[in-house]
């Protein structure tokens, strides 16, 4: 599975439809995640889904995201996870132990 989450510094960004960095993460059974960062821009909501579908995203998660920005993704396919306010090293780690993005809280799927 793919997942991109917008970053600011440490942090998952507080807003995907503003965020410039995007951290790429590859997960899958029995191996460690796989990550790469990448810049991103501000673009229309069509152009943002079509960058993420471009990437083979599977689900994004984000701090905040517009319903628009939203709907053009799911749109596409791509999971959308909303993560409240919290660092990307923490979400890293879960995911390092092989839990499930279920059980990561708080989470809501839009």
């Amino acid at each position: 599975m793919r997942i991109a989450i917008p970053i600011s510094g440490d942090w998952i960004a507080p807003v995907f439809d503003e965020a410039t960095r995007l951290l790429i993460v590859d997960i899958g059974p029995g191996r460690r995640p796989e990550q790469s960062e990448l810049p991103t821009f501000v673009r229309p909501p069509d152009q943002r889904a079509a960058e993420l579908e471009s990437l083979g995203v599977d689900m994004l998660v984000c701090d905040g995201i517009s319903d628009r920005l939203a709907r053009f993704i799911r749109a596409r396919g791509i999971e959308v996870r909303v993560s409240l306010k919290r660092a990307v090293t923490d979400l890293m780690s879960f995911l390092a132990d092989e839990h499930s993005l279920n059980d990561w809280q708080p989470a809501v799927t839009m």
